[in-house]
């Protein structure tokens, strides 16, 4: 399979959540601390049954733009303005390039305990076992999505 473009183009802010677990440390520390810059999207497209496929970014794999990261406040204000190039599975080929497929923000640089101002969301229920037992608990999650443009030529983005 070729190779695919994508360019993404958005501004959103990461913001310090006052429930982050205690033991964690502030976003900024956090980001700061944090040897890689990387970001994840996932793509989910239910019609083509696709879930949790992600792809990781750097600064090092962007073809133009850039990703620009700052300190604002105990928040962090991310501006991601960059074409990059992927080389999908044949498997997910056609979702990557499908208009309908959803491209969630999974993670930034190993950053925990964020909620972001900017970006659509969904928010759902879903069920968590308890860590060392077999209890199962009902937790609420966030999915903040990234609006992400595909072409299979970097001209036409």
């Amino acid at each position: 399979m070729p190779a695919i473009f994508i360019k993404i183009d958005q501004d959103f802010t990461l913001l310090d959540s006052e429930d982050r677990n205690p033991d964690q440390k502030p976003i900024i520390q956090q980001y700061n601390e944090e040897g890689t810059k990387d970001f994840r999207l996932g793509i989910s497209n239910d019609e083509l049954d696709i879930r949790n496929v992600d792809f990781t970014f750097n600064q090092s794999e962007i073809l133009s733009g850039q990703i620009g990261v700052v300190e604002s406040g105990d928040n962090l204000e991310i501006k991601i303005d960059a074409v990059f190039k992927i080389s999908p599975r044949p498997a997910y080929y056609e979702a990557v390039m499908d208009p309908e497929t959803k491209w969630e923000l999974s993670s930034i640089a190993n950053v925990g305990g964020w909620k972001i101002d900017g970006l659509e969301s969904e928010t759902f229920t879903r069920n968590r076992r308890v860590w060392g037992t077999d209890d199962i608990e009902v937790v609420e999650e966030v999915k903040y999505f990234v609006n992400v443009k595909v072409a299979q030529k970097k001209k036409d983005l």
